[in-house]
């Protein structure tokens, strides 16, 4: 309907009237309030429908509200109130008392009036749960009939190379070890989308090669995939620790031995859709032994094997760890089988 001109107080009145005037009752919804429960509508119609009550007030946090419910005309409450502050709810129903209102004060809700509360709402219309059939439209609508700014569109011929804007992250789940995240994310269309990430950090792995040219490998059970893995010597790296000084403590802890080289030849990501991780690999020489404590959760058995077996063991499907064979193949392209 037209909204009037004036305040907010004279575009609530102009709606309550609209309907009351031809004898049906009215519920006004902020629209800051696009998460309200669709059982708070629900109770306000039921109250209204009853006959027992002639007003139904739902508070806003802050002090305003974001939902009202009328049977009966009272233009009073729409005249001289204060209006975004926490005053609103209290003179609201002090007008109803004195119009003889029948009120029923439902619980209060969250509306949306600064950038804290804008974040809250991105959070909730676009996490795995709704709070009420309005957001769930919402998410369908800022989905599907996006781009929202157009001036960020990029040409379709362009697309492939351009990236993507991240406008906001909130952590999903954390330990000391991995983190997943949402990310909202704007495209090169202009449109929006969620990206779900899992965030590991930086790893390292070190295939060491003894004095007569032959691979030390560890052998240990891995719990995803439920079987023994060859590889060589892997681990994360610190947030502070530099890769080099990872990849000595990895191989000190998991071979018990210590490089006189270090030869770092490539950076990766293990994963280029969902997972953030980029491992740093290592080729090592002139081993010698060193002190290295394992992991509570790390038991494993040290062997050494030839170059060429450990390529074998590649083609026979035995050594399946990726870092592990980007390594025996650089070993390989190199003619890396003994030692420089």
């Amino acid at each position: 309907m037209p909204q009037p001109e004036g305040n907010i107080g004279a575009g609530l009145a102009a709606a309550a009237e609209h309907f009351l005037a031809r004898g049906v009752a009215v519920v006004l919804v902020d629209s800051d309030s696009p998460t309200l429960p669709l059982a708070h509508l629900e109770e306000a119609v039921e109250l209204l429908r009853s006959g027992d009550v002639d007003c139904v007030v739902g508070p806003a946090v802050d002090g305003g509200y974001c939902m009202l419910g009328l049977a009966r005309s009272c233009p009073s409450m729409f005249v001289d109130v204060p209006w975004s502050t926490d005053r609103v709810v209290p003179i609201t129903l002090e007008r109803a008392a004195a119009a003889r209102l029948k009120t029923r004060v439902l619980p209060a809700w969250w509306d949306v009036d600064t950038p804290e509360d804008l974040s809250r709402l991105e959070h909730a219309l676009f996490s795995s749960w709704w709070p009420a059939d309005t957001a769930q439209w919402l998410r369908r609508r800022m989905l599907a009939r996006l781009p929202h700014d157009p001036a960020a569109v990029v040409p379709e011929e362009e697309r492939w190379r351009a990236p993507w804007h991240r406008l906001s992250s909130r952590a999903v789940y954390e330990t000391p070890w991995l983190r997943v995240r949402e990310d909202r994310v704007r495209l090169p269309t202009g449109g929006h989308t969620t990206y779900s990430v899992i965030d590991s950090g930086e790893c390292v792995g070190v295939l060491p090669f003894t004095d007569d040219g032959q691979v030390l490998l560890v052998r240990q059970v891995r719990y995803i995939t439920g079987r023994v893995s060859w590889e060589m010597p892997t681990g994360g790296k610190g947030r502070d620790e530099t890769k080099e000084h990872a990849a000595r403590r990895e191989l000190a802890e998991e071979a018990h031995v210590a490089a006189a080289q270090l030869e770092h030849f490539c950076s990766y990501h293990t994963s280029k859709s969902a997972m953030d991780e980029t491992a740093h690999l290592f080729l090592a020489h002139g081993l010698s032994a060193a002190v290295g404590h394992a992991d509570e959760t790390e038991f494993m058995r040290i062997e050494t094997v030839p170059l060429e077996r450990a390529l074998a063991m590649v083609d026979s499907g035995d050594i399946t760890d990726g870092m592990t064979i980007i390594a025996l193949l650089h070993a390989l392209r190199i003619g890396r089988s003994l030692a420089p």
